[in-house]
Order: C-alpha cells, then sequence, then structure tokens
C-alpha cells in the first residue's frame, strides 16, 4: 500500500457551468466598471507588486493597487499569456460581483483574447479582449464553451472571495449528489484532507487515491477504543510501502461515516505513521467527482 496524496498542481480542472450573461454581472453587453478614461488608462498589474515566482519572464502573483490578483504567466515585467485575475471583493467595486475571478490571456500587459468571469456557485460569461486595459471593453461570445483550466491561487496567499464562492456552493449545492468539505494540509503541503465520523468522534483523513485501503492510525485507533468505537482485530497482511514490504493489522471497525455516507464493519488496516488515509474502497463509493480547490470543496457529480 504505497500513499500517493493527490498533489494539485498550479493548473486545475474546473466543471462547466450554467453561463451568465453581461447585464447580470452588471452591463448590457458589456461590463461596467467604476470611471475612467480608457485611453489614460495605466498597467493592470506591475513586476513590482510581485508577491510570488517570477513576475518577470516567468510564472508569478502580483497585486494592483485595487488589491486585486493576477497569478499567470509573465514576459519582460508585463503579463504576457494565459493567468487567473481574482478580483478584490472589498475595492468598492459594486458591479463586479465580490467573489468573482476571471481566467485571461494577455499581451504585453494588456488583456488579449477569451477570456471567461468566474462567479460564485459556478456561473460563467465568456467574453474577448482586443488590446485593452478596461475590464469594461469587452465583447460578449454567446455560445462560446467557457475555459476549464487555469491557475489556481496558491492557498499561502489570502483571498477574501474564497469564502464567499465557497458559501455560495454550499448554499446552491451545485453538486449532484453531494459536496464534501476538504481543506489543504498546510501551507507548504498542498495535499488535502477530510473529515469523516465513527459514533460522532471526528476522524481527519488524508485524501489518499493511491491508496487502496483506507486505514487509522495507531494513535488513533487507540484514542477511538477509548472513546467507546468497537475495533475487531482480523489479523494481519503484508502491504507495499515507501520502505518495502512490511506486516501490518487488519481491524474492522463498526461504523464510519465520509461524506454523509456511513459504512458499517468496514475493513480498514492500520498504519504506523500519524495520518489517517481515506483509500479507493471508499472514495470509489463516491463515484465521479472533482476537488473545486478555490472553495475547499469536494463535489460529488
Amino acid at each position: 500500500m504505497k500513499a500517493t496524496p493527490i498533489f494539485l498542481g498550479l493548473l486545475a480542472a474546473t466543471l462547466l457551468n450554467a453561463s451568465v450573461s453581461a447585464a447580470e454581472i452588471g452591463g448590457k453587453g458589456k461590463l461596467k466598471t467604476k470611471k475612467q478614461k480608457t485611453e489614460e488608462a495605466s498597467e493592470l498589474f506591475y513586476a513590482d507588486s510581485c508577491q510570488f515566482g517570477n513576475c518577470q519572464s516567468g510564472i508569478g502573483l502580483a497585486v494592483n493597487d485595487q488589491g486585486d490578483l493576477f497569478y499567470g504567466r509573465w514576459f519582460r515585467g508585463k503579463p504576457h499569456g494565459f493567468g487567473t485575475i481574482y478580483f478584490n471583493p472589498d475595492n468598492g467595486d459594486e458591479l463586479i460581483p465580490p467573489g468573482t475571478l476571471m481566467v485571461t490571456r494577455f499581451a504585453d500587459g494588456m488583456l488579449d483574447g477569451v477570456s471567461t468571469f468566474d462567479l460564485p456557485g459556478g456561473r460563467k460569461l465568456s467574453v474577448k479582449y482586443k488590446d485593452s486595459r478596461d475590464f469594461s471593453a469587452f465583447m460578449e461570445l454567446n455560445g462560446t464553451r467557457p475555459q476549464s483550466i487555469r491557475y489556481e491561487l496558491p492557498y499561502q496567499f489570502e483571498w477574501e472571495g474564497r469564502g464567499i464562492r465557497r458559501e455560495a456552493f454550499l448554499r446552491h449545492g451545485e453538486g449532484k449528489r453531494g459536496i464534501i468539505e476538504v481543506h489543504p494540509y498546510s501551507d507548504q503541503n498542498q495535499c488535502m484532507y477530510a473529515i469523516g465520523e465513527s459514533r460522532g468522534h471526528a476522524i481527519p483523513f488524508l485524501f489518499d487515491t493511491g491508496c487502496s485501503q483506507t486505514a487509522l492510525s495507531t494513535n488513533y485507533i487507540e484514542y477511538l477504543t477509548r472513546e467507546g468505537v468497537h475495533f475487531t482485530y482480523t489479523g494481519t497482511d503484508m502491504y507495499e510501502t515507501a520502505c518495502g514490504l512490511i506486516e501490518l493489522r487488519e481491524l474492522v471497525i463498526e461504523e464510519l461515516t465520509v461524506g454523509g455516507v456511513t459504512f458499517r464493519n468496514h475493513k480498514i488496516g492500520e498504519t504506523l505513521g500519524g495520518d489517517n488515509l481515506l483509500g479507493m474502497d471508499i472514495i470509489s463509493v463516491f463515484g465521479s467527482f472533482r476537488i473545486s480547490t478555490d472553495e475547499h470543496l469536494l463535489i460529488l457529480e
């Protein structure tokens, strides 16, 4: 049993959801922004406001004077290529709904090409820019399939829009079969964990598609036993780990609930490490799912 946690890369797939009209965002045929003279508009993002990565000629994250974040490709100190803009929900621009992000393309610091406004709750609007520094100067692309990949904002960078988007998912229940909360393991480790329970006692699980069988650590088994959760010892088996073959105990837990699904008399393994592992024996029961990293949710489809 070789534990191989999900590592979420910079690019993560997102489900294509219902579209939204430009009028719903704040304009008739185009997005309205606060008054400005387009011909005098300054650069949207500057390399000297870089927060992470390489904002000269690479992939980096920068913040502008309005508190908006751009995470994507840079060339010669300007945004150039594919990236994502995370709009500041507190910048006072009431015509861009709080929690909105935009998957876009830049050319020499200017918006250029197909972009997708991604609103809380999964609504999307596809538009096209041509050499623009004005978010309102776009052409709406009716019937165009929204872009399905984006640069995900690293977890260590706070963006208040995350909470807004999360609440929208929980409120509207986008998943056809349910929603499970997942969380980054730490600021440095982008593995995800989910919370299960047994007899009312919470169990944090590392979400591990590389593990065939769900397993609990020795310490957690001892803790749950003290709290009255019943385990039945069934023997031992050989498991392949990163350190080679080792013999581990196998047990049956009387009750285990994950994502609203209760498993009774479920066979589990025992790990010698500190992490509890949610394996494919349980994950596969959920069927089709996706992880929405911005909202820290696992969507059951």
